[in-house]
C-alpha cells in the first residue's frame, strides 16, 4: 500500500470514527450534547483534526442525515423489490422504519428532527426527494393505481410519511410504552386502513 492510499485509508477511518461517536452522543444526549470539543475528546484527537473532516457542527449533522437516508433507502428498496404483495411491502416498510428508528436512535433523531435537530434543510433535499420517489412507487403499487385514474399520489406519500413520523416520534420520545409486537400491529392496522381508504377513492373511476 502506497503513502497516498494509506493516508486515504486513515482519513476514512477517522471520519467513520467521528460519525460513530456523533451517533452515540445524539442517541444518548441529543443534538445539544454534540460539540467539536467533545468529539475530539472522545476520539482522542485535537479539535483541528475534526475540522479537517467537517467544517462545522452543521456539516456533521448533514452527514449524519445523509447516512441515515442512505441506510433506510437501501432497506426500503430491498423490501419493495423482494415482497410480492404490494400492500405487504408498504406495511413492511413501515414496520422496518420503526425497528430501524428504535435501534439507530442517532440516525432516527436526526431524520425526525428530535432533541433540537432541524428536521429538514436544503442540504439533504436530494435524499428527501429520492425517498419520496421510492415511496411514491410503493403507494402506487399498493393501491393498484392506473395512469388514467385521478389520484393525488404526492399527498398520499405525505400522509404515509406523516403517519410513520408520528408513530416513531411518540415511541422514541417515550410518550407511549408498548412492546415491539404491539407497535407492529399498530403500524399494520394504520397503514392497512390508509390503503383501504385510498382504494375506495379509486372505486368508480374504472380500471
Amino acid at each position: 500500500m502506497g503513502i497516498k492510499e494509506r493516508r486515504e485509508r486513515e482519513k476514512s477511518y477517522v471520519k467513520t470514527t467521528i460519525m460513530n461517536i456523533v451517533r452515540n452522543i445524539v442517541a444518548t444526549q441529543g443534538w445539544s450534547g454534540v460539540t467539536i470539543r467533545k468529539i475530539a475528546e472522545e476520539i482522542e484527537y485535537s479539535p483541528p483534526i475534526i475540522y479537517e473532516h467537517f467544517e462545522s457542527k452543521e456539516a456533521i449533522l448533514t452527514e449524519l442525515k445523509r447516512e441515515g437516508y442512505s441506510k433506510l433507502l437501501k432497506i426500503y428498496e430491498k423490501i419493495f423489490k423482494s415482497e410480492t404483495d404490494p400492500v405487504e411491502a408498504m406495511i413492511s416498510i413501515g414496520i422496518e422504519a420503526y425497528d430501524f428508528a428504535i435501534v439507530q436512535l442517532g440516525y432516527s433523531k436526526a431524520l425526525l428532527g428530535l432533541d433540537g435537530i432541524p428536521a429538514t434543510d436544503d442540504s439533504t433535499i436530494q435524499e428527501w426527494n429520492d425517498m419520496t420517489a421510492l415511496l411514491g412507487e410503493v403507494v402506487s403499487k399498493a393501491i393498484g393505481l392506473q395512469p388514467h385514474q385521478n389520484f393525488d399520489l404526492h399527498q398520499a406519500v405525505i400522509l404515509y410519511r406523516c403517519m410513520l413520523r408520528g408513530i416513531l416520534s411518540i415511541y422514541i420520545l417515550g410518550r407511549a410504552q408498548d412492546d415491539k409486537e404491539t407497535v407492529h400491529r399498530l403500524i399494520r392496522s394504520g397503514l392497512k386502513n390508509l390503503v383501504d381508504g385510498w382504494k375506495v377513492q379509486l372505486q368508480g373511476q374504472g380500471f
